[in-house]
């Protein structure tokens, strides 16, 4: 799914939710893909395993395992589904629903290179360090971009892998969440605090407050 993220507030989308599926293994990395460059929308952009939820699928996690296994062929068998963070909106108006798993050890995998061209583990804490990491303020949303050696990771899937961090490692980050979570502010909260505070700030400032409980369905 594409790593590009809503900020302008807009009426919902009539097209299906997405879930996408964040893998976590036990050096605390997160699996990140990279699109194929001969993708018509957002050709190597990197992002989160997923797409849009199906007419077969049961649930948005069910989305999102069919989806990495269709993508990177990772067997769900070895996936252990840990929580759902609350969805947001990508730039087309999907609710993208956020699934995180963990593996005991790296699986394998059989890349699908008609959507993927390649994969990358990078470790958590990369998401919450200043190296690296840039951002740009479009209207009440920071779209965040890091610069790794491997990927360039911003918008949606930047965004998507900071709040994981959060939350996984329980650090704040080292710079600015957006205007109301400074990098100041955030020291003096717990993690829990700090989702909590980006959550209401997202639907109170860049997606409309009436949207929250639809966008959880």
């Amino acid at each position: 799914l594409s790593d590009t993220v809503s900020y302008r507030t807009c009426e919902m989308s009539t097209d299906p939710d997405a879930a996408v599926l964040a893998i976590i293994d036990r050096q605390k990395r997160v699996l990140v893909c990279k699109r194929a460059e001969h993708l018509r929308l957002h050709p190597g952009e990197a992002c989160l395993a997923g797409g849009k939820r199906e007419e077969g699928d049961s649930s948005l996690v069910e989305t999102a395992l069919r989806e990495a296994q269709e993508e990177i062929g990772v067997d769900r068998e070895l996936i252990t589904i840990q929580y759902e963070l609350e969805p947001v909106s990508s730039l087309g108006g999907l609710w993208v629903h956020p699934v995180v798993g963990t593996v005991a050890e790296e699986p394998e995998l059989s890349i699908n290179t008609n959507e993927v061209a390649k994969t990358e583990w990078i470790p958590l804490e990369n998401f919450l360090k200043n190296e690296n990491h840039w951002d740009v303020l479009n209207g009440n949303y920071n779209v965040h971009v890091f610069e790794f050696p491997e990927l360039r990771v911003f918008g949606l899937t930047a965004t998507l892998c900071i709040l994981i961090a959060i939350k996984e490692l329980e650090m704040a980050p080292a710079y600015d969440l957006n205007t109301d979570l400074t990098a100041g502010v955030m020291q003096s909260l717990t993690p829990s605090e700090i989702l909590t505070r980006f959550y209401d700030y997202y639907y109170e400032k860049v997606r409309p407050r009436e949207s929250r409980e639809t966008a959880k369905m």
